[in-house]
């Protein structure tokens, strides 16, 4: 869970430079990395808060 998390964070980092410089596809990779990255975490954090 800490390493999806830690990863999370990269790619938000990655996507604020990205969307800074316009970088279109590296914005799209990103955003679907992140999503993936909050779909495994979110249920993760909901099954340890449990």
């Amino acid at each position: 869970l800490d390493q999806h998390k830690e990863q999370l964070e990269r790619t938000c980092s990655i996507l604020d430079t990205a969307k800074q410089k316009g970088w279109t596809r590296q914005i799209e990779m990103n955003e679907k990395l992140k999503q993936n990255l909050i779909n495994i975490i979110e249920p993760l954090e909901a099954h340890n808060d449990a």
